[in-house]
Formats: C-alpha cells, structure tokens, sequence
C-alpha cells in the first residue's frame, strides 16, 4: 500500500490501499468511501467515523485505549491496541452485524456473536 506521514491538518486522502500515519488528532478522524486502508496514530485519537469503507485496519497507541469508534455500513474493520511494551498487540474486531429489539417502548442493540 502507499505510505504517507502526515505532520499537518489533513482534509482529504485518496482512500484506496493506503497506509496514513499521524501523531494526534485532536477531535475526530473521519474515513470514508474507503477501501484497504490502514491508519496508525502514535499519540492520541478521541474518535473515528468509518462510514461506506471496506477493510478498515486502526492502529492507536495506548494513550488512545479509549477511543470511540462509530461506523456505518462498513465492512472489514479491525482497532489494533499498540501496548507500547513488548508485550503483543491486542486486536479487536468491531461489529458489523446487530440484534435491534424494541422492548418497553425503547430499542435495545446488541452486536452478534458467532460462536
């Protein structure tokens, strides 16, 4: 994949296979329309939007453990916890598939798991 570093504010990234690295975002990472993309940020993240990707590969540093991840119709995705130790990375798969129930005039979600 093509690589690029970026120490500035960035708008927009051609989004097919690339890897983009960054230190800190201050708000909001956003990705869409995007395909085989991997994004690693060695400081801090707060959040990212992933809406109409697919193959969506987020490395955050530990500072970034509790970062929020809101996505959309995406495919593929996949938060990869550096630890910053020599202890192995930690992966975690986000959902893409959910269990809406209405119960008692509210609607409760829950991701499905397959055993």
């Amino acid at each position: 994949c093509i690589r690029d570093r970026y120490q500035r504010r960035v708008h927009g990234v051609g989004c097919k296979k690339i890897c983009v690295s960054f230190e800190e975002c201050i708000a909001n990472m956003e990705v869409n329309n995007c395909t085989s993309i991997e994004a690693q940020v060695s400081i801090n993240v707060p959040s990212v939007s992933i809406d109409k990707s697919n193959g969506v590969m987020l490395y955050v540093a530990p500072s970034s453990q509790n970062v929020e991840v809101v996505s959309c119709a995406s495919t593929g995705m996949n938060v990869t916890l550096l630890t910053g130790t020599e202890e192995d990375p930690v992966e975690l798969p986000i959902p893409e598939q959910f269990t809406h129930k209405v119960a008692n005039w509210t609607v409760v979600t829950t991701p499905v798991v397959h055993c």
